[in-house]
């Protein structure tokens, strides 16, 4: 239902409506708000709202270790802004096995120009910021863990005693900033080398095609 909502709302979901219809995010962006002058022939304001967003749902997914993360969960506006939907697998769990701890697409990446582009490095700069920023605010984050022991969410349920150390580790206190960027530089990277996440998404997209 919320799926349906946002797709009434301009929302679009990186399978069906994106990669069926306009091959790659670029296109979609550009279809909607190009402009020829600038790089990609993308509005600049849409490709920093795309980056940023980006941004965000990296860092954050990965803290609270969303788990279940692929095309179908990720919509995207023509305005750049990302959103995702289901969160029914939290603090590392997820339905698939071998699941890196974050999940970006090598097409997101292409949204932004690719791997070598200025874009790119500065969604980067991004993710390194807020990685940062939310590290300085760790202790809020895991004081509000502790006082979710006595949750009923099933992944609280499962180990209630771990649920603090499992946000705990992820935000890698026990790291100086300047090793942490490097430690979510690799992060990134493993994400986007991992072979398993790549298999189950060609065969979710080939299924949903199937279907529609």
């Amino acid at each position: 239902m919320l799926n349906g909502i946002l797709l009434m709302y301009n929302y679009n979901s990186f399978d069906i409506k994106i990669f069926k219809s306009y091959g790659a995010i670029i296109n979609f962006f550009q279809q909607f708000k190009g402009d020829p002058s600038a790089p990609y022939g993308v509005s600049p304001d849409v490709m920093e709202t795309y980056i940023r967003s980006c941004a965000g749902y990296c860092v954050m997914t990965y803290l609270l270790g969303v788990g279940d993360r692929h095309p179908d969960n990720v919509l995207l506006k023509p305005s750049g802004h990302l959103f995702h939907i289901d969160f029914a697998y939290i603090l590392g769990r997820d339905p698939k096995p071998f699941a890196p701890p974050l999940r970006l697409s090598q097409e997101m990446v292409d949204g932004m120009g690719g791997f070598g582009s200025l874009t790119y490095k500065k969604f980067l700069s991004y993710c390194f910021s807020a990685f940062l920023i939310l590290r300085r605010s760790a202790n809020l984050f895991l004081n509000l863990f502790s006082l979710m022991k006595d949750s009923t969410l099933p992944d609280i349920l499962i180990e209630p005693d771990k649920v603090v150390s499992k946000v705990q580790e992820r935000f890698r206190l026990d790291l100086s900033e300047e090793e942490a960027v490097h430690y979510l530089q690799c992060v990134i990277s493993d994400s986007l080398s991992a072979f398993i996440p790549l298999v189950y998404d060609s065969v979710h997209k080939y299924l949903q095609y199937m279907r529609k």
